[in-house]
């Protein structure tokens, strides 16, 4: 291996750097493939953090899988001597197709698509009668719905917005589209070399729209994209349960596209 890369390497952590060496040195499969084995936490963790609960072990499976095909396109075509950390650059290639795949499955059906606008517009008014946050029960008793249906509503609400969150903002003939996620990823300004001035311009945009939202959304929006934390993990910050994180994360997204005029 070559001296650029050797240097290269020391920025990775500890334990993956041997393994980028191997790599470098010899692309072979089984090399590739222990990088993979290496990198398998960060598929497993975007998953449950795009899709906290599943209907069943092959709605998981199949996420999983389309997962690992972003993780060994990440491998194959990261270049470490770019200032990148390649945890950052494979998520967003994991993230990306999952969310392809689960764009081309119309992941959520019609049916689904209408209970939860019900369940939403029953939240809503719920919320206006009786002055707090009502429960998936009382939800549930409204509709004639099960609470672990008004749950699944919720959920897949949440999912929807993540998908459609992916909108992209815009983007010039020969130029690779600028999409939301990135520019929440992507807070540092200073980073971004010139020929990006138009993201950098969407994202003084997107800043300003942050800064609207109400405190509780602005946190769920921080602590989901910024700080990669799981659903349940932003529900014990916030002291509330992983429904409510949902409903607040879909309020949010929802108030993001309609300022910025996307999705």
């Amino acid at each position: 291996m070559d001296d650029i890369n050797k240097a290269a390497v020391k920025k990775t952590d500890e334990q993956a750097g041997p393994l980028w060496e191997e790599y470098f040195a010899d692309k072979s499969v089984e090399n590739k493939n222990a990088l993979l084995m290496h990198y398998l936490y960060l598929v497993k963790r975007i998953v449950l953090r795009m899709m906290p609960t599943y209907k069943n072990q092959s709605d998981y499976d199949d996420l999983l899988s389309n997962g690992v095909i972003g993780l060994m396109d990440a491998i194959s075509k990261f270049d470490m001597l770019r200032n990148v950390k390649f945890e950052t650059y494979a998520s967003k290639r994991i993230q990306g197709e999952i969310l392809d795949y689960m764009r081309k499955q119309d992941w959520i059906s019609s049916s689904m698509r209408t209970r939860i606008k019900k369940v939403k517009q029953t939240y809503d008014s719920l919320s206006a009668q009786i002055g707090r946050q009502p429960s998936e029960q009382e939800v549930a008793d409204v509709l004639d719905l099960t609470p672990n249906q008004v749950k699944e509503a919720v959920d897949n609400e949440y999912l929807y917005s993540i998908i459609h969150f992916e909108s992209v903002i815009s983007s010039n003939a020969g130029e690779e589209p600028i999409k939301v996620i990135d520019t929440l990823q992507d807070s540092d300004e200073d980073a971004m070399p010139e020929q990006h001035l138009e993201k950098k311009e969407t994202l003084k945009l997107l800043t300003a729209v942050l800064d609207d939202l109400p405190e509780n959304e602005k946190l769920v929006i921080d602590l989901y994209y910024r700080k990669e934390l799981l659903l349940k993990e932003i529900a014990q910050v916030l002291n509330v349960s992983e429904s409510r994180v949902s409903q607040i994360h879909s309020k949010a997204i929802k108030r993001i596209q309609e300022k910025m005029q996307i999705g």
